[in-house]
């Protein structure tokens, strides 16, 4: 190992241009398991090596803040890309 992480950014994201009504429960899964647990589990891996002080960024797409009709799963989970996140190494 080279030493600790002083950064770390989830930057990655999916989303699918669907209606909540039409969204298949595929796209659904896909679109979460890369929007949410996908942060949850690179935040849990680098918290373990991270050094004291050390920062984890978040981002996400204006998918997470604006209405898009078609995209609402993609707002769903970009939303919760950070919020639930925002305290957790305190």
């Amino acid at each position: 190992m080279l030493g600790k992480l002083d950064v770390a950014v989830n930057v990655g994201g999916v989303g699918f241009a669907s209606t909540l009504r039409d969204l298949s429960d595929v796209e659904w899964h896909r679109t979460t398991d890369v929007n949410l647990n996908g942060v949850f589990y690179c935040m849990r891996a680098v918290l373990r090596v991270m050094k004291e002080g050390a920062r984890i960024i978040n981002m996400t797409s204006t998918g997470g803040v604006v209405a898009v009709p078609e995209m609402q799963c993609l707002r769903g989970s970009q939303t919760s890309r950070h919020r639930p996140w925002r305290y957790c190494c305190t």
